[in-house]
């Protein structure tokens, strides 16, 4: 009996999933409702799709949440945001290539807007790529880096994350 339920809540999961990516697919053909709004369901949608391991969906939607970014000619924190998850869906696929390009686009991102914890964030995620492309003297480099800059930041978070990767 409790296999069969935990299979029902499964399936009621899944199938939850389908019918929004249905509904916000459908938004989108129509053009119904805010763009920034239906943006942001694509970003909420790509990271729900990602947590449960559902990675090609993952990238499709956060693709699109990406191209939405573009045509809205919104470049803030939900772009690169976007940007990050696309580097660690694409870094999980194996396709190191396009992950190196993401990153790169999130390293521009932060120097761009001259910010630090942004930059912290965009260091913290190479250091993850190089590792995962066991190019671990670089790596290592570049934590030099994080924790160099980390030591600025007033945000504990990064801090945070960039301990956890010097650990």
């Amino acid at each position: 009996l409790r296999r069969q339920r935990q299979m029902c809540i499964r399936d009621s999961f899944w199938s939850a999933l389908e019918k929004r990516a249905k509904v916000v697919s459908l938004k989108q053909q129509v053009e119904a409702g805010d763009k920034l709004e239906l943006l942001l369901e694509r970003l909420m949608f790509g990271q729900l799709n990602a947590i449960v391991g559902n990675f090609n969906a993952a990238f499709s939607e956060l693709e699109q949440a990406l191209s939405s970014c573009l045509q809205l000619g919104k470049r803030d924190e939900v772009y690169f945001d976007i940007l990050n998850w696309l580097f660690d869906i694409c870094t999980v696929l194996g396709d190191y290539q396009l992950a190196k390009a993401y990153i790169e686009r999130a390293d521009l991102f932060a120097s761009i807007h001259n910010s630090t914890e942004e930059g912290v964030l965009a260091l913290i995620s190479r250091v993850r790529f190089l590792i995962q492309k066991n190019e671990l003297a670089q790596a290592g480099k570049t934590l030099e880096l994080v924790l160099e800059q980390a030591n600025e930041l007033s945000n504990s978070l990064a801090i945070t994350l960039a301990l956890i990767q010097k650990a």
